[in-house]
């Protein structure tokens, strides 16, 4: 099966831009956890979504009841509610940079288009004894840099992290 190379870039750009959505989607999910609330809708995790009243989802951190020393007298214990969220680490699973090793026969026609035999062995570097068999393939290499992750959530933690 021979597939256009330009087609080939695009489809696996789009796969990488799908992985670091779901990653992104995922760790939201997981952050929201920690939280009592009217909840995220299934697909969308960008807070656009808005209850039947017309206001966006509220959530209340869930806590836990710590025995802390007093502000006033460190003598002295009082009970305090503890935002789960402050007890957690909240690093998130990040794509930074992406890099798709493509061994193929590339070929190309008379207008100029490159295609890519995708139908052609697939050879690591330990299973090809012979050299010459190397000349045959070509490899692509396509890095892909993914852009930084939101700080929101440090923000959102730290003011949380204030009231205690």
């Amino acid at each position: 099966m021979e597939l256009d190379i330009q087609r080939l870039i695009e489809s696996i750009g789009l796969s990488v831009s799908q992985a670091q959505q779901t990653i992104e989607d995922h760790s939201l999910n997981r952050f929201f956890d920690y939280f009592n609330g009217g909840g995220i809708p299934a697909g969308d995790t960008n807070g656009s979504a808005e209850s039947e009243q017309g206001t966006s989802p509220q959530f209340e951190p869930k806590t836990v009841k710590i025995s802390m020393p007093c502000q006033n007298d460190i003598s002295k214990n009082e009970m305090s509610d503890v935002p789960l969220v402050t007890l957690t680490q909240h690093r998130q699973v990040h794509l930074d940079k992406v890099t798709v090793k493509i061994r193929t026969k590339l070929q190309s026609d008379e207008n100029g288009s490159v295609t890519a035999d995708m139908a052609a062995p697939i050879l690591n570097d330990c299973s090809s004894p012979d050299k010459h068999m190397d000349d045959v393939y070509d490899e692509i290499n396509l890095t892909f840099n993914i852009d930084e992750h939101s700080e929101g959530l440090s923000r959102v933690v730290q003011n949380i992290t204030k009231t205690i």
